[in-house]
C-alpha cells in the first residue's frame, strides 16, 4: 500500500477549486460586460430607429 500526503492532496484539491472559481468569475464577468453591451447597442438603435421615424419618405424605383 502507497503512503499518500493528504494534506498535499487537499491543498491540490483547494487551489484547484479556486483556480477554477476564479476563471469561472472571469468568464461571467466577460459575459455580462457582452450582455450590457449588445443591450446598449440595442436600445441606442431602437431609440434612433423611433427618431427617425416620419422623417424621412420612402425612396421611388429607379
Amino acid at each position: 500500500m502507497e503512503n499518500y500526503d493528504y494534506d498535499e492532496i487537499e491543498a491540490y484539491i483547494a487551489k484547484a477549486r479556486r483556480l477554477r472559481s476564479e476563471a469561472m468569475g472571469e468568464y461571467l464577468s466577460l459575459a455580462w460586460q457582452a450582455l450590457k453591451r449588445g443591450v446598449l447597442v440595442l436600445a441606442t438603435a431602437g431609440k434612433a430607429k423611433a427618431k427617425d421615424r416620419g422623417r424621412h419618405v420612402p425612396c421611388l424605383p429607379a
